[in-house]
């Protein structure tokens, strides 16, 4: 069954499949290789300009679950799209979908080392101990620390609370850690082909918005022109939540992109073929 299946998968998302297969396997064996091809921030001494071309055919090779989604939806919608499109418009969809992800993740993390930036400006001069409790909690989460830090924090609260600290040697410490955070982000990578996955999910339910989808965590059918938007406006609501290690910016980034992809597409009336 399971090879009947993998014969009737188009060209184009067949490859793509065995690639990212690949590639993970591969990363398992070689974690080297998941560093150099991943995407990192500009600013971080890890980044090299090939990655933009390269992160998306990386997963998380913490278990199985990040690839075999991210595989499952693309068999799931890419196969039917690319049917429509033809290979060279879905291959063209594809990877501007994932680029466009990537760009879009990484002007989310512009917009947030900015702001931590100024947070560190704005409270130096007279530094609380609740003001720097508050940096760590409002751009990581203290839930997300290590026991040690949280216990650090703690012990600053405890010392300094609403009173400016006002030790040069303890001020100087605090600011490095705060400035840590920063360069910290900035060594997170991002991998996986979510960002083009969510295209093809916005691709999908432009093309066939009253299909009813019937998913593995959700098992009741429920018509593409609702699923999708509410699944956008869910992603939109953890992204400004943040405190995760999910890149929610890099799959609206994607799915954005799709919709002016499509929309483009349909005015100017292509011929897929």
């Amino acid at each position: 069954m399971l090879q009947h299946i993998f014969r009737n998968i188009p060209p184009v998302t067949k490859n793509l499949l065995i690639l990212n297969v690949l590639m993970f396997l591969v990363s398992k064996m070689y974690p080297e290789v998941w560093s150099n091809l991943a995407l990192y921030y500009p600013a971080s001494e890890n980044f090299e300009p090939w990655q933009f071309a390269t992160h998306f055919f990386m997963h998380s090779i913490q278990g199985f679950g990040h690839i075999f989604f991210n595989m499952f939806a693309l068999v799931m919608f890419g196969s039917q799209l690319e049917r429509i499109w033809g290979p060279k418009y879905y291959l063209t969809f594809y990877f501007i979908s994932a680029l466009g992800a990537s760009v879009c993740h990484l002007g989310y993390d512009l917009v947030v080392f900015e702001s931590m930036r100024g947070y560190i400006a704005e409270n130096i001069g007279a530094l609380t101990g609740e003001a720097y409790y508050g940096y760590f909690d409002k751009y990581i989460g203290v839930k997300y620390l290590n026991p040690a830090f949280v216990e650090h924090l703690d012990t600053v609260i405890e010392e300094a609370g609403d009173k400016i600290i006002t030790d040069g040697a303890i001020l100087s410490q605090l600011e490095a850690n705060m400035i840590g955070l920063i360069e910290m982000r900035q060594n997170v990578p991002m991998v996986g082909a979510s960002g083009a996955i969510y295209g093809l999910l916005i691709g999908f339910g432009l093309m066939f918005p009253n299909s009813e989808l019937m998913l593995l965590f959700f098992p009741v059918p429920v018509k593409a022109k609702y699923f999708i938007p509410a699944l956008i406006v869910l992603e939109l609501y953890l992204g400004v939540q943040g405190g995760s290690n999910i890149a929610h910016f890099a799959h609206l980034g994607g799915a954005l992109v799709g919709f002016i992809m499509v929309l483009i597409w349909r005015r100017n009336r292509t011929n897929f073929y």
